[in-house]
């Protein structure tokens, strides 16, 4: 007797705690069909794979009921320096208090750039505010290849793209000055300037995780298709 095509084994009816009988013998499981059958007779094919298919797609049918997580920031740890000229010269006159944290609320450090301007930094769940506080008159970062801040996380933030909010009040500030690798932030201010209470707004969307019943329905299923294909 042939073995059940790939189509008929995905046109087996699911049926919720029902049961299957294979040979006229009763055999719930948790998740039960009516099985394939030709001329009556239930095939070993899909004997062998029939729970696996079931879990699997009651696996995709939790993920589609639940989508995806989004990440974000709030529980991760970072530190971050002050670099200039470029972004491979840290900065010595800019120390940072604490210069290593874990996103919360409120502020989370304060930038100390040669005791004349504060940098003050606040992390949320999708965003980043910085603000400063300085005693000069109308200052202007000098402009290099690189004058600001560089953010490094502990984990991959996963952020997807990064964009100046329209509340940011530092003229010249827009999103090429803002930009990331999988574990850090980059903020560019060179050649800006600023007055106390100047203040930039970065939002942050993030990669969605994959839904753990999704890969563990799409692994199941694939290994009931492996099976076919040996068969």
């Amino acid at each position: 007797m042939p073995e059940p095509t790939t189509a008929a084994l995905l046109a087996m009816e699911a049926d919720i705690f029902g049961a299957w009988r294979p040979g006229g013998r009763s055999r719930t499981f948790f998740v039960c069909s009516r099985a394939w059958h030709q001329g009556g007779v239930t095939t070993p094919l899909v004997r062998r794979s029939f729970p696996l298919l079931a879990f699997g797609l009651i696996a995709l049918a939790l993920m589609a009921a639940s989508p995806a997580r989004a990440l974000g920031l709030t529980g991760q740890g970072m530190s971050v320096v002050y670099y200039f000229p470029d972004a491979s010269s840290v900065y010595g006159g800019a120390p940072f208090t604490p210069p290593s944290f874990v996103v919360g609320p409120g502020q989370e450090t304060d930038g100390n750039v040669e005791g004349l301007t504060h940098v003050l930094v606040d992390f949320g769940e999708d965003m980043l505010n910085i603000s400063f506080d300085t005693i000069l008159l109308d200052p202007i970062w000098k402009p290099t290849p690189f004058n600001g801040l560089i953010f490094t996380s502990v984990l991959p933030h996963d952020i997807a793209t990064a964009t100046v909010d329209g509340s940011t009040t530092m003229a010249g500030f827009g999103d090429s000055r803002v930009y990331f690798t999988n574990n850090q932030i980059f903020l560019d201010w060179s050649g800006l300037g600023y007055v106390t209470g100047t203040m930039l707004k970065i939002n942050f969307t993030f990669v969605p995780e994959p839904s753990g019943a999704l890969l563990v329905g799409c692994g199941l299923i694939g290994l009931v298709f492996a099976r076919a294909k040996r068969a």
